[in-house]
């Protein structure tokens, strides 16, 4: 048999009274944790620098998780381009449809020739023919 019982559903006025009484106390204790926290600070500059310092850092961090600073996509996009340069400078293809089934048994995705860049490589195929 087990010796849980369930909480009253009412409260006495004074176990309301003495919950109020927590919470405030709670508030005014974290009112002097952060004024005295900012005493600190404004007595000690280098305390402030070191916390500025590392919120500077935590928010770095953050920032550098961003899709625009993944170098390992960068750094693909770019070997892709190099290497759609190389095959059309190397005189192996003809076409722009051409060299997208030599991209294509090579592992890249050549979708994305396209508009300028497409007509930019079919001048580089012409002069390297």
């Amino acid at each position: 048999m087990s010796s849980f019982t369930s909480p009253s559903t009412t409260s006495s006025p004074s176990s309301a009274k003495e919950g109020v009484s927590a919470i405030e106390e709670t508030r005014r204790v974290a009112q002097d944790t952060t004024s005295g926290a900012a005493e600190i600070v404004r007595l000690n500059p280098v305390v402030g620098m070191v916390a500025i310092g590392v919120l500077g850092f935590a928010i770095g961090t953050i920032v550098g998780r961003s899709s625009v600073r993944r170098p390992g996509v960068l750094a693909t996009n770019r070997d892709a381009l190099q290497r759609v340069v190389e095959i059309a400078q190397s005189g192996a293809v003809g076409t722009i449809g051409h060299l997208r089934r030599v991209l294509e048994r090579e592992g890249y995705a050549p979708g994305q020739i396209q508009g300028r860049l497409k007509q930019q490589i079919q001048r580089i195929i012409a002069n390297a023919s």
